[in-house]
């Protein structure tokens, strides 16, 4: 009895499948590949609200709207002892078209199982995360589910509030239906938006030359504290936010920081805030313009 494992890689998303023959006349199953944005849009005789909510989606903003994971399941077939085998295509967002390997973190979702939730999760991305960004700046697809599940790069389980790829974003809605209040929504939002634009920066980092420039040379090195001093005023007198330990923050770590305070402040406030910190008031105002030029809508 012979395995065999196919994994075909597009862009967007992984397919992989498992399947098992004992055919002598066969070496392989023929799987049909055809334009992969076929399957982020409804079947043609699906006119399901659902279907319809997503295709309206599409036309409004530019982007393909998914409420699952799975792009595609069908029967192939089956093997030599009658058991059913299946083909299967799952999103993978986090997918790189520099890399040839799939996401080594794979995230898990549950979702959002009735129309009611799945027209609350669309109404609030439109109003709370698309309209800060112009239709350049807009992914291929968005994936809304209830939660999502995952590890970190130390392998510990997480759940984080979004998870932002080259050109997928999926969004956690799971805490959407409690929220009443605009403030409240708005808090929720950027949650996901410092994970998006932290993505941005680190993605696009020719826009983001100028903000790195300032503390080039010095992200993650050591550094020493004067009497008098803690590490974090030490740190802000290089330009950084804060110091989360023994070295100066990476280029990665500098990013979250800086996308967090320009989601939370505006340049005055920032600028009276870190007054005493001409390098951080600088490095926002660079982090903000690049964001600009690229198409954010603060």
């Amino acid at each position: 009895m012979r395995k065999y494992i196919f994994t075909v890689i597009l862009p967007l998303a992984v397919m992989g499948m498992l399947a098992t023959s004992c055919s002598k006349d066969e070496d392989y199953l023929d799987v049909e590949l055809s334009d992969p944005t076929y399957n982020f849009i409804p079947k043609a005789d699906d006119d399901s609200e659902t279907a319809q909510l997503r295709n309206q989606f599409k036309e409004e903003t530019g982007s393909y709207l998914l409420f699952n994971d799975t792009i595609q399941h069908y029967l192939l077939g089956k093997d030599v002892n009658g058991e059913l085998l299946y083909f299967n295509e799952l999103l993978d967002v986090e997918y790189s078209t520099t890399s040839a390997n799939p996401t080594s973190r794979p995230y898990t979702y549950t979702y959002l199982k009735t129309f009611e939730r799945q027209t609350q999760a669309v109404e609030f991305v439109k109003e709370y995360i698309i309209s800060h960004f112009t239709r350049n700046l807009a992914p291929f697809s968005y994936l809304l589910v209830n939660t999502i599940s995952g590890k970190d790069e130390w392998g510990n389980n997480t759940k984080p509030y979004a998870v932002a790829g080259e050109r997928s974003i999926a969004l956690a809605m799971g805490e959407l239906n409690k929220l009443t209040t605009a403030s409240s929504k708005k808090k929720f939002a950027n949650k996901h938006l410092l994970i998006i634009v932290g993505k941005i920066a680190s993605d696009h980092s020719s826009y983001f030359s100028d903000f790195k420039s300032v503390s080039n040379g010095r992200y993650g090195t050591s550094f020493s504290i004067p009497d008098g001093m803690t590490k974090d005023e030490v740190g802000r007198e290089y330009g950084f936010i804060s110091v989360p330990g023994m070295y100066l923050p990476t280029y990665e770590q500098d990013i979250k920081a800086y996308a967090s305070v320009i989601l939370t402040y505006t340049d005055a406030q920032i600028e009276a805030k870190y007054a005493d910190y001409p390098l951080i008031v600088k490095k926002a105002k660079l982090f903000r313009d690049a964001l600009t030029d690229m198409g954010y809508i603060f």
